[in-house]
């Protein structure tokens, strides 16, 4: 025995063994047999404030009026007069295209006309002598006449004279007709002289507009063909103090852009600097690109200092809507969920847009929306950010406050649960699983594994077989309520909390308008000055 404690002694391996056994129990016993401390809520205090909604895109700079300035003529460029930059006045000659082929056939229609108006000359020479034939064939007929009448002439005679007659008038006709033809030959000359004269005139590439060349792409000696269209030479601007920026906005967002919205834009050569300008014109005509269909806003804008240059992208948001000196709450509140409340649905005022940004609490965002967890076990805290194209109309969560706003049957409120099922798990491609019952208000894992290559096309997706499915539920007037719901600025219930006596969190009911990532106003249920729980935290023991 003495000797086996011996050996065992002398075993260093032994020796670790026990000392890293003795180790982790020491440190399980320490760090987890204690269990969890208490949860800790952070509050924020309603206040009073502004509010505004806006889409944000970006777009080029480009000058109000761009006239592009081209050759009609083909031919070699001898001259360029004026280069990048240079301010021109209309008129004003800005190149030269070789001229002397133009010059020679100036010359041959000249020419041309010149032999053609002799030949009319001639042609009224012969009218004129086919006349006085006609009329000495008048007299002989009348003589003959008079001679066959007395019985001094034959009747063969009198034939004769009158085929002479009838002869010199067939002559004369054809002498007119000759000289007819002659004169209309002139005027095709003379437009032939007149298309020289212009083409030669055209060799001259001159300012259609006063304005700024915006830019260049010729040089001397290089040749140009018009051949089935004018060749691009220079790119003037007329008036660089007004710019334009073409903006794309998605299909969701469109609805809430009017013409005369008030935006404004950065760019990254004055990032200090933020310009204003509104949009003047909503293009009608959509773009479908990957199933995202886009529009057209052109956002026009002054040019103090002529600073921003054509080619500058702008970062644009136009805005939707606003709310001045209003009640508002921290939108993270909306979101907010205590562990207590476990995988309730959301109410409607926690909700967000397909594309928006939502927390963990059970915003509805699809994957491009970046809310930030609350800490601890109970999350809530959502993200801010400004809403960008393609952001999309809210789709409200069918939450029971909803389904009763919409005058739903429980007939219509079955067919939805199992319709959003159904659309969850198509949506995901995956069986039922744990979230598919509330593709609305969603469970973030989930839902962030719906997000492909292209998010945008993945929120308009869901966002069509959403709107599919509930068509085939509910009524003409529900759907039509249902879509107001999803306005920024649509009315809508909400829940929020509070800390009771016990400190213990305690739901309140409230009426919530304009929305925004971070802000949210509010229309009844809380006061200024009241705190609500955004998010929480627990602490270890």
């Amino acid at each position: 025995m003495k000797e086996f404690l011996s050996r065992l002694i002398r075993n260093k391996l032994a020796w670790l063994i026990a000392l890293v056994l003795v180790g982790g129990g020491i440190w399980y016993f320490r760090f987890n047999s204690g269990g969890t401390g208490p949860v800790t809520y952070e509050t924020q205090a309603v206040e009073r404030g502004n509010l505004e909604t806006s889409v944000a895109s970006s777009g080029t700079v480009t000058p109000l009026i761009t006239v592009v300035v081209g050759s009609e003529v083909s031919g070699k460029l001898t001259d360029v007069f004026v280069d990048f930059n240079a301010k021109v006045t209309k008129g004003q000659l800005l190149a030269q295209v070789d001229p002397s082929t133009f010059k020679s056939k100036l010359e041959s229609a000249q020419a041309d006309l010149i032999v053609q108006q002799a030949t009319v000359g001639s042609r009224e020479v012969d009218v004129s002598n086919s006349q006085v034939i006609v009329d000495q064939s008048k007299r002989d007929f009348d003589r003959a006449m008079a001679l066959y009448e007395r019985g001094l002439n034959s009747a063969n005679d009198l034939e004769k004279a009158r085929n002479a007659q009838e002869q010199a008038q067939n002559n004369l006709k054809i002498a007119k007709a000759n000289l007819n033809n002659a004169r209309s030959l002139v005027t095709k000359m003379q437009a032939a002289l007149n298309q020289a004269k212009l083409d030669l005139a055209r060799t001259q590439i001159r300012a259609p507009v006063d304005g700024v060349v915006v830019n260049r792409k010729v040089d001397p000696g290089q040749t140009v063909q018009a051949s089935m269209q004018a060749p691009e030479l220079f790119q003037v601007a007329q008036d660089l103090s007004r710019i334009k920026i073409e903006t794309k906005v998605d299909e969701a967002d469109i609805g809430s852009i009017k013409e005369g919205a008030r935006a404004t834009f950065t760019v990254d050569a004055y990032p200090e600097r933020t310009f204003t300008g509104v949009v003047a014109q909503v293009r009608i005509n959509g773009t479908a690109v990957q199933n995202v269909v886009t529009y057209s806003c052109m956002v026009q804008a002054d040019n103090p200092g002529l600073v921003l240059l054509p080619g500058m992208t702008a970062n644009v948001k136009i805005l939707t809507s606003e709310r001045q000196n209003v009640l508002r709450v921290a939108s993270a509140a909306l979101r907010f969920r205590p562990a207590s409340a476990g995988a309730a649905m959301p109410s409607a005022g926690a909700t967000r847009g397909t594309a928006d940004a939502g927390g963990d609490g059970g915003g509805m965002g699809t994957a491009t929306g970046g809310g930030n967890r609350g800490g601890g076990t109970a999350g809530g805290g959502g993200g801010t950010r400004t809403r960008g194209s393609g952001g999309g109309r809210q789709l409200v969560a069918m939450s029971p406050e909803i389904m009763k706003e919409l005058g739903l049957t429980a007939e219509q409120q079955t067919k939805v649960e199992a319709a959003m099922k159904e659309v969850a798990q198509r949506q995901s491609g995956q069986s039922g699983a744990a979230g598919a019952s509330n593709p609305l208000g969603g469970n973030a894992p989930n839902f962030r594994a719906m997000a492909g290559a292209n998010p945008a096309a993945d929120a308009a997706l869901m966002r069509t077989r959403i709107m599919n499915a509930l068509g085939n539920i509910l009524s003409a007037e529900q759907m039509q309520k249902y879509a107001a719901l999803g306005s920024a600025t649509a009315v809508r219930p909400g829940t929020v909390y509070v800390l009771g006596p016990s400190g213990e969190p305690v739901s309140k009911s409230v009426r919530v308008g304009l929305a925004t990532d971070s802000q949210t106003e509010v229309i009844s249920g809380l006061d200024e000055g009241e705190k609500v729980i955004v998010r929480s935290r627990t602490e270890s023991k």
